[in-house]
């Protein structure tokens, strides 16, 4: 990735300088980013904050992360804090003037960790005048005191490293990777009747873990965006201090974001909430349960640090799975960002007012609303967003009119639970409202074009060994780009082991083979044993609605050359995929003549490696997901040389040959070093590379 970020990079730097232009006073001409963070760790105490939590000392410290984002003419900051909630409005405002800036611009967000101070909508009045110089009354309590002077720390190293993420600004490329991470749980409660807070394993939890990499020319990375949904509550009334009380801490957040700074020097690691609002850490040190005497709901709160550190070092080693997944890197992608407000109705009467800060980086989407949606809005907006990587953004609280606590989802609006009471609009409307103001500031914005090699996310498959089906985004390459608007993708690695048939006695042609049931979710099994087949497992129903049906054809007019393993002496020959009928297909496997033609030759092979002339082979060689290999996919040791390592078969759809005793029937796959070779059976365990035609929105 680095050499080829390198190479554009440069063509980008000599085009410049032919037009008599100087990269470092052409601002305008390229994406930049830049990125900084300070220390806002309270230094006075008592503080206090809701619900019932008194700080009297410091666990780990508080860190305020900036990363300052800019495209021609729009520079766009996103300012998350280790707080509770976002510094708010009056800051907000404060950080527009000081920079310049429309408020808009401003994305200000917070990891919500509740083992640390937070200014609410109460504190406006102190915290304004404050930043106006105006002194405490005399008569202000302890805690509040106290409050004001680590708001005027908060304020003015939140600025600084606001003027240093801007200072910081350089030529920049972006790239989004993802897992999952299971330390998140559904906190509606499963035991207790008033469907209080608890713990409810069988709730809606999204386990997606995404990281957004920003990189500069060199590769090196400028900053990374970790977004992932669960409330920073491990320490949460933590009574980890000597007098009983409890201990600022960063909570998971904020040790996660320190764990990757550490690891990679330089970087800025920010860690932004999703839709978190019933999700709670998996275990944390404030419990509830139901008392098995009484019944009723048991609270409890202690000392465990090493709760937090367990299950930040598990979401770490997620974190930096999601981060080495990134796979390519949008060179100057597009920046925009917009602010929408709308209403939906109230309980009784009347309607309640909700907004959306919408930003789109490239084909990597934030929608930041103001207050804490639940894991089922998030889900459903990320699920028919108009943009596959949109990522669903909480505690962006900025303005004085906006909601900032609970926006329970329809199932708790009608059933009960945890933040019900806050919710004060209808059910059925907070999905779709969202959704529709989200999507209209994308198309508004303008919908991000792709060129053939560029990487698509869109469905969802196992990345790794024992995660369940259907939950990390697939990475999909684009084969081509039509003229309508088309895209035909093919999954950027190998995702999986399947045999092309069961039987010899199956034949080989793609019609009937398992490998094409097993793709489209019409029968057939893979490796595993698996029969709800790669279509249904993938793609939810809205994603369905944009694969299109593709005529798949078996009569080709072109030919390509593979390795027969059946013949002895000259075992190179010329097929054309032929004899089997055409198939309309939402999925399907490239043919031989397809291989050649959408990769053209290797750039690879090497006749010193291979013994045979580099043009019998292609630029189609793949590696495979860590959950192939470990379904039994296997991957290239280097035993072709080193151009081959770490390569891996998967199949054609073209049928092969017979051999000459007509017992075992032959498909065509691709090898690990990129010829196309015949003489394997059909029922081989080999990988499949999943192509599909959509036609995303625009």
């Amino acid at each position: 990735m680095r050499k080829y970020f390198m190479m554009a990079f440069m063509v980008m730097v000599v085009s410049m300088m032919a037009a008599g232009h100087a990269i470092a006073a052409d601002v305008n001409a390229v994406f930049m980013a830049g990125a900084a963070k300070a220390d806002i760790t309270p230094e006075v105490f008592p503080l206090t904050r809701a619900p019932k939590v008194t700080i009297t000392g410091v666990l780990d410290s508080l860190t305020v992360r900036v990363i300052a984002l800019s495209k021609g003419p729009t520079t766009v900051l996103l300012i998350a804090s280790e707080t509770g909630r976002s510094f708010g409005p009056v800051f907000a405002k404060a950080i527009a003037r000081h920079t310049a800036l429309p408020l808009e611009n401003i994305i200000l967000t917070s990891t919500h960790t509740h083992a640390a101070p937070e200014i609410t909508e109460h504190d406006s009045v102190l915290i304004a005048d404050m930043l106006q110089g105006k002194k405490a009354p005399k008569d202000l309590a302890p805690d509040k005191a106290n409050l004001l002077r680590w708001a005027r720390k908060s304020y003015d190293n939140t600025l600084a490293a606001v003027d240093a993420a801007l200072r910081s600004r350089r030529p920049a490329a972006v790239g989004i990777g993802y897992t999952e991470s299971y330390i998140n749980v559904n906190r509606n409660s499963l035991y207790v009747d008033t469907r209080d807070i608890g713990w409810n394993p069988a709730g809606e939890t999204d386990h997606t873990l995404a990281v957004v990499n920003i990189v500069d020319s060199n590769g090196n990375s400028i900053a990374c965006i970790m977004h992932y949904a669960v409330h920073g509550t491990v320490m949460h009334a933590n009574t980890c201090m000597p007098d009983g009380g409890t201990a600022v801490s960063a909570d998971i957040p904020g040790i996660v974001s320190g764990y990757m700074e550490q690891r990679h020097p330089g970087i800025v690691a920010m860690w932004l909430s999703g839709a978190a609002g019933d999700q709670n850490p998996i275990i944390q040190n404030n419990m509830y349960a139901p008392s098995p005497k009484t019944g009723k709901p048991d609270e409890t709160f202690n000392n465990d640090t090493n709760i937090l550190y367990f299950l930040s070092k598990i979401h770490f080693a997620d974190a930096e799975h999601a981060l080495k997944s990134v796979g390519e890197y949008r060179q100057n992608p597009d920046l925009a960002i917009s602010y929408i407000a709308d209403s939906i109705p109230a309980k009784k009467t009347g309607t309640v007012g909700v907004n959306l800060q919408v930003m789109r980086l490239g084909d990597i989407g934030f929608a930041c609303f103001s207050g804490e949606l639940y894991s089922p809005t998030g889900r459903y907006m990320k699920e028919h967003a108009v943009l596959s990587n949109t990522l669903v953004v909480n505690h962006c609280w900025q303005r004085p009119e906006q909601i900032n606590g609970y926006c329970a989802d329809d199932w708790t609006l009608r059933n009960g639970g945890f933040g019900l009471r806050q919710a004060s609009f209808a059910p059925g409307h907070l999905n779709t409202t969202l959704t529709r103001m989200m999507n209209s500031c994308f198309e508004k914005q303008g919908l991000p074009t792709y060129q053939k090699g560029d990487i698509i996310y869109f469905g969802a498959y196992p990345q790794r060994a024992g995660e369940p089906n259907g939950r990390p985004r697939l990475a999909w390459r684009v084969l081509d780009v039509g003229k309508d608007g088309t895209l035909t993708l093919i999954t950027d690695k190998i995702i999986d082991i399947v045999p092309f048939n069961l039987n010899d006695a199956d034949g080989n042609e793609w019609s009937h083979s398992n490998l094409r049931a097993w793709l489209n979710s019409k029968g057939g099994s893979n490796a595993s044993g698996d029969t709800e087949g790669f279509y249904n497992m993938a793609f939810n129903e809205m994603e369905k609605k944009q694969i299109l049906t593709s005529k798949v054809a078996m009569h080709s007019q072109g030919k390509f050359i593979a390795f027969n393993r059946l013949k002895k002496g000259d075992n190179w020959e010329y097929y054309t995929t032929e004899g089997d009928s055409d198939t309309e297909d939402k999925v399907y496997a490239l043919s031989g003549e397809e291989i050649f033609s959408l990769f053209g030759l290797s750039k690879r092979a090497r006749f010193e490696e291979l013994g045979y002339d580099p043009h019998n082979y292609t630029g189609a060689q793949a590696k495979g997901t860590a959950y192939a290999v470990s379904m039994g996919l296997k991957v290239n040791d280097g035993r072709n040389g080193p151009s081959s390592v770490g390569y891996a078969d998967y199949w054609t759809r073209s049928k092969g040959a017979q051999d000459p005793g007509k017992t075992m029937s032959c498909g065509v796959f691709l090898g690990s070093t990129g010829s196309l070779n015949v003489g394997r059976s059909v029922t081989r365990l080999y990988g499949v590379r999943p192509v599909i035609r959509v036609k995303l929105p625009r």
